[in-house]
Formats: C-alpha cells, sequence, structure tokens
C-alpha cells in the first residue's frame, strides 16, 4: 500500500518539493493532527533559526500554501530563561499531508517511511534535515565533528538512515551513545558539507576553506610527510616537489571533491601502519599548493601527495 501511495506522490507532486518535506520531516517537521480536522504540515524554528525558518517558507511557498512565520513564546520550566522563543509556518488543508500523514504516522506516531525516503534522499533533502537537526562543532576554526540529532527515532530506524547515507553518498557516519549520528574525521565532513553546501543558509553549520593567510606562512620550511610504503621515489625531494607543481597546474581550480573523497575512502580511511616518512624542505609556494588542497579535503600533506600520486603518475 505505501508503495501505491509513494507511486501517486512522486508523480503528482513536483519532485523538489517532495525532498524539502521529506528534509523537513526528518527534522523540526510534522504534520499536525487534531481530532475532527484535517491535518496540516506544520514547522518552527527557534528565534536564532529565524532566517532559516523564512527561507523555508519562501522556498515551499513556491508549491504549496503556507502562513507566513508567526512567533510564540513556549513556556518550559526545564529551560534556564523558562521559555524559548519560536518561530512558526503552517499550511492550509490539503490532500497531500492526507498522504503524508498516511506515510509518516502510525497511530498518531511519527514513523520513518523507508521506501520514500530511500527514493528522495537528495542532496538539498539532507541539506534541509541537516539545517533543522544538525550541528557543526568547530576547534579552532576547524571542524571537529558533524552530530545529527536522531536520538527521537528508533534503533532500526537509525540503521536505516545510517546505511543509506553509506549506499548513497559513501560517507560512514556513527552512532553515538546519544542514538546521534556523528562524523568525526576531517575529511568526511568537509566531503559531506560539499554535497550539501549549495543549499545551505545557516551559516554557522558550513565551513568552506578556500583560502588562508598566505603571508604567515614562511619563505621555506623543511616537513615530515608520512607517505604510504607502497609509493617508492628515486629521488624522493625532486619527485615530490615536481608532482606539487604538476597537482597545482592540472587540478586544483577543477578539484572533483567526490573522486577525492573516493580515494580517501578506498586508501585513507582506515589508519595504516606502513609508511615511509621524507624529511622535505618547501618554499613558499609549493606550502601554499599544499595548504590549500589541505583546506579543501582535510588531507595531511602526506595524504594529498598519496593522492596526486594516485592522480598524475598511476593515470
Amino acid at each position: 500500500m505505501d508503495g501505491k501511495l509513494i507511486d501517486y506522490l512522486i508523480k503528482n507532486y513536483d519532485q523538489k518539493l517532495i525532498e524539502m518535506l521529506t528534509g523537513k520531516l526528518l527534522g523540526d517537521g510534522n504534520i499536525l493532527i487534531e481530532k475532527n480536522k484535517s491535518p496540516r504540515f506544520r514547522f518552527g524554528h527557534t528565534r536564532k533559526d529565524r532566517l532559516w525558518c523564512l527561507t523555508s517558507y519562501q522556498y515551499l511557498s513556491e508549491y504549496i500554501k503556507l502562513s507566513p512565520p508567526k512567533f510564540r513564546r513556549v513556556f518550559d520550566q526545564r529551560l534556564v530563561a523558562g521559555f524559548s522563543d519560536q518561530f512558526y509556518v503552517q499550511s492550509t488543508v490539503n490532500d497531500l499531508y492526507v498522504l503524508l500523514k498516511e506515510l509518516w504516522y502510525s497511530n498518531n506516531v511519527k514513523i520513518l517511511p523507508f521506501d520514500l525516503i530511500q527514493r528522495v534522499l537528495s542532496p538539498i533533502c539532507l541539506a534541509w534535515w541537516y539545517q533543522d537537526d544538525g550541528n557543526l562543532k568547530l576547534k579552532k576554526n576547524n571542524p571537529e565533528k558533524v552530530v545529527i540529532s536522531t536520538e527521537s527515532f528508533s534503533t532500526h530506524e537509525i540503521e536505516f538512515l545510517k546505511d543509506l547515507i553509506k549506499e548513497r553518498y559513501s560517507i560512514s557516519f556513527s552512532i553515538d551513545g546519544q542514538k546521534r549520528l556523528v562524523l568525526y574525521d576531517k575529511p568526511s565532513i568537509l566531503y559531506f558539507l560539499s554535497i550539501i553546501r549549495s543549499h545551505i543558509v545557516i551559516k554557522r553549520k558550513d565551513i568552506f576553506q578556500n583560502t588562508f593567510a598566505h603571508s604567515t606562512l614562511p619563505s621555506k620550511h623543511r616537513t615530515s610527510l608520512y607517505i604510504s610504503s607502497k609509493i617508492n621515489f628515486n629521488k624522493p625531494t625532486k619527485e615530490i616537489k615536481k608532482l606539487i607543481h604538476s597537482a597545482n597546474n592540472q587540478m586544483y581550480n577543477k578539484l572533483d571533491m567526490e573522486d577525492v573523497y573516493q580515494f580517501y575512502s578506498l586508501n585513507l580511511l582506515e589508519k595504516r601502519n606502513e609508511t615511509n616518512s621524507y624529511q622535505i624542505e618547501l618554499n613558499k609556494e609549493e606550502l601554499s599548493y599544499i595548504a590549500l588542497f589541505q583546506n579543501r579535503t582535510g588531507f595531511t600533506k602526506g595524504e594529498a601527495i598519496e593522492y596526486w600520486h594516485h592522480k598524475i603518475i598511476q593515470n
């Protein structure tokens, strides 16, 4: 029965609308169910996320009829202030929400419609869910972890979401002790954000490290590079420097983050013991090339060399 409902939904409503609504219902959205009344769609955000509330309203209003964001103060003695300020948006009555109620609720309790989510978990759906229930933790302006709050879902539902993201985007979230989806390693975080960046409105939930203070780099610096022992250099300094310059000329401006992350997943994600250490003096220009690549990918210097070797020499 659900399969027919989903087919009808996707056939009769705009795909982008279904993706946005699914992201919202995974996050802070819900279907308002009241006795003897038709269901309606609703979502709300705190004062801090008023812009996101307004943006969500504007995008969704292109497809469905919604009331403009309204302010309300919710009193809650569990909070230090004793209340929270929110902006909420509510739809009018429509057959669409009857369909969504059938898919998303069982005995008036929210459940995850696996088949629907599997069909519409696009970057925009992922971005809307993340902006509702996700958080980016930074340490000294470096991404430390991404957390998506999933504690209200069942263990089976959380495992489903984790596995679907892995299958679709090759990103391996963990489940922490609070039943949340978490990313800890920097390359995975940066790749995840690169997928959804064009749909991110809440700036504190993104970090795009495309520049750095070039003037802070020394004119020369001797550094240690830890590179897989599977890669052999006859003249390490000369060959590594050539790789750095070739990489900058050939690929930096057209860096394919999906390709970078695929290489990371296959070769670098698991800890390795078999590496060779190279002590090499790099000039300011070479240090700059590596720093820019590191900012975009989260790779170490040695991992950057390995990726460039894979792309330029092996290919």
